[in-house]
């Protein structure tokens, strides 16, 4: 394994406080609190998750497995959280190895591809980009955002239809005046200029609610209904996210909460779905296939991580 080379570090030039004050570096997309998706066009959720088609048992070295993102070839790229090093796993074999050194030691906890690029995240906030390719100098460029302290961001993924990088925190967060705990926020980083961050979606777990008085009897959610409080801070706090390669949308996933909420590209819920503890531990990994297969992965938790497999239906 190579040593990380030497990284190029960018500070934003700008003051958080003063920027959210003049309104020349973040914006929020409107999106109206609450806003579900009409019975008419939610169309059905397209995945059974009770019954993966396939699971592949990771190595030791992929116990804390925290993220995971689609290579060009179809090969899954997987990162834990312990080291700044990207792992190739074969879908064909599930043989699994290393590719990429990109950092030394590190809470790393989400991955995703741009093209011929890759992006890994850190819990801090901090970016890598590198090409998909091995070699001694993967890493060209690493951002350091003036993004909130104690986010825990953890999830990250790639929205081709507004070519940006999606990150979010596990923790409510606010970029000017006071977090609340009944919303979590999602940033957005240009690809042409990642340091140009603005506010992407403010998910309103009121929205979950409002679902679940309407469709939890329907889609066996009762129990979810009973017990989810959108004031709480731990009724979700997502651990993944990816977007969907056909219809567009936003799936992100909290290991914390064990839910699975599906956005449209506007911000509206479109289906909500509670995850198994037995089948699902301790998930923190997504992404799909360029078929529309979902992937997601847990931490060993006790035993071996694992990725389960989920095709159309």
């Amino acid at each position: 394994m190579t040593k990380a080379p030497v990284l190029l570090i960018f500070s934003l030039c700008f003051s958080l406080i003063a920027s959210c004050q003049t309104g020349d570096k973040q914006t929020t997309t409107p999106i109206p609190d609450g806003q579900i998706v009409a019975d008419s066009l939610r169309g059905v959720f397209p995945y059974h998750l009770d019954n993966p088609s396939r699971s592949y048992e990771l190595p030791t070295e992929l116990i804390e497995i925290s993220g995971m993102a689609l290579a060009s070839d179809g090969a899954l790229l997987l990162v834990q959280d312990e080291v700044g090093i990207v792992f190739r796993l074969e879908p064909l074999t599930g043989a699994v190895a290393p590719f990429i050194r990109f950092a030394g030691d590190g809470d790393f906890e989400g991955i995703t591809r741009a093209g011929d690029s890759i992006w890994a995240l850190r819990s801090d906030g901090k970016l890598y980009r590198f090409m998909a390719q091995a070699s001694e100098d993967a890493v060209d460029l690493k951002w350091e955002p003036a993004i909130p302290d104690g986010g825990d961001y953890e999830s990250m993924t790639f929205q081709p239809c507004c070519d940006r990088i999606l990150v979010a925190g596990k923790e409510p967060i606010s970029l000017q005046g006071p977090a609340h705990d009944r919303y979590r926020t999602i940033l957005a980083f240009p690809i042409a200029n990642p340091d140009q961050f603005s506010i992407a979606y403010q998910l309103d777990l009121k929205a979950v609610s409002d679902y679940l008085d309407q469709y939890a009897t329907a889609e066996n959610l009762s129990a979810l209904k009973s017990s989810f409080d959108p004031s709480k801070k731990s009724s979700f706090k997502p651990s993944a996210m990816a977007v969907h390669p056909q219809s567009g949308d936003l799936y992100v996933l909290a290991s914390v909460g064990k839910l699975l909420l599906v956005y449209t590209e506007d911000g509206a819920l479109r289906h909500v779905r509670s995850l198994r503890e037995d089948l699902f531990p301790q998930p923190e990994g997504m992404c799909f296939g360029s078929d529309g297969t979902l992937y997601i992965s847990h931490e060993g938790k006790g035993g071996k991580g694992r990725i389960h497999v989920f095709p159309t239906d």
